[in-house]
């Protein structure tokens, strides 16, 4: 029951923030220094996520994942010719599935 409180007080604190961020935003204007910086948070967040399948196998033991480093290597080189990180998650998750599939491993 704890965990499921958990969960449902997370999914509202984010729920309200991000609801927050749009009811706000068109009020103002973003600075230009923080609208650089979040520039940044799309090739974090596509690296913590990469990171954890690379690193991390199904029995929580630190091993290089060969459909993640498939995947990652697809996302840098969709990046790469596109200059656009939304190709990292386009291109990038379905190459490591894929990869998945074929080598049998999850």
């Amino acid at each position: 029951m704890n965990a499921l409180l958990v969960v449902a007080v997370v999914a509202v604190t984010t729920y309200l923030t991000r609801a927050s961020f749009l009811a706000i935003l068109p009020m103002r204007r973003i600075p230009i220094r923080i609208e650089r910086r979040l520039k940044s948070v799309g090739p974090a967040a596509m690296t913590a996520v990469l990171a954890t399948a690379l690193f991390t196998d199904r029995q929580s033991v630190v091993v290089v994942s060969v459909p993640a480093t498939v995947g990652c290597l697809a996302a840098f080189v969709a990046v790469r010719r596109s200059g656009d990180v939304k190709m990292a998650f386009i291109v990038g998750f379905p190459v490591m599935w894929l990869a998945s599939g074929v080598i049998g491993w999850a």
